[in-house]
This record gives C-alpha cells, structure tokens and sequence, in this order.
C-alpha cells in the first residue's frame, strides 16, 4: 500500500505513512503543484492490491496545530463520505474555515 501511494505522492519533500491497520497518512508539500487525483490513487489501490480506498483531504497548514485540525478535517471527511454514500467508493474534503489554514502547506490524509 505504502508504495502505491508514494507513486502518487513521489516529491521528495511528501511524507507518506501507516497511521494505524488501514490507514495512511500524506504530508503533502502543496505549494504550486497541482492537487493529486484522488480517484485515481483510489482505483490504483482496488486494482493493484484489491482494497476499496477512500481518501480524505483536509486543509492545508504551515503549524503544528493546523497540522493537527487539517488530519482531523480529513478524518471528519472521510466519516461524512462513509454515510452519505456508503458501499462507495469516493473523495471527501472539508475544510476549515480559519485563515490560518488557508496557507499552502502540509496536510492531506490518504
């Protein structure tokens, strides 16, 4: 898994990891690159490792406390994504609405 998705995630400046069984984390240098395709990312997992994926993006951060609600937005994503559409497979997003998050930065759960 963690390969998979360090292929999407390929800048030496990303930081992909397992945060528990089933679950990965991406701190993503986003300044002036394009946002990745999530979906894409989600049917390279199904089709390569035969796992359904979800992701959750949350917001962008430059501190540590951002960095800990922009995980927490991508967690709450990923819940409001399950019961919305469940059975699905799908990219959910929130994002806060602090200024102090909208900084391009590190932030993005897989």
């Amino acid at each position: 898994m963690l390969r998979i998705i360090r292929e999407t995630f390929a800048d030496p400046q990303d930081l992909v990891a397992a945060v528990s069984s089933g679950r990965f984390a991406v701190l993503r240098w986003a300044a002036d690159r394009a946002e990745p395709d999530y979906g894409r990312l989600a049917a390279a997992v199904r089709q390569r490792a035969g796992l359904q994926a979800r992701v959750g993006v949350g917001g962008s951060a430059t501190t540590v406390p951002g960095l800990h609600a922009a995980y927490e937005d991508a967690a709450s994503a990923l819940r409001l994504g399950a019961r919305a559409r469940p059975g699905s497979v799908s990219t959910s997003r929130v994002w806060r609405t602090s200024s102090a998050n909208r900084n391009p930065g590190l932030g993005r759960q897989v």
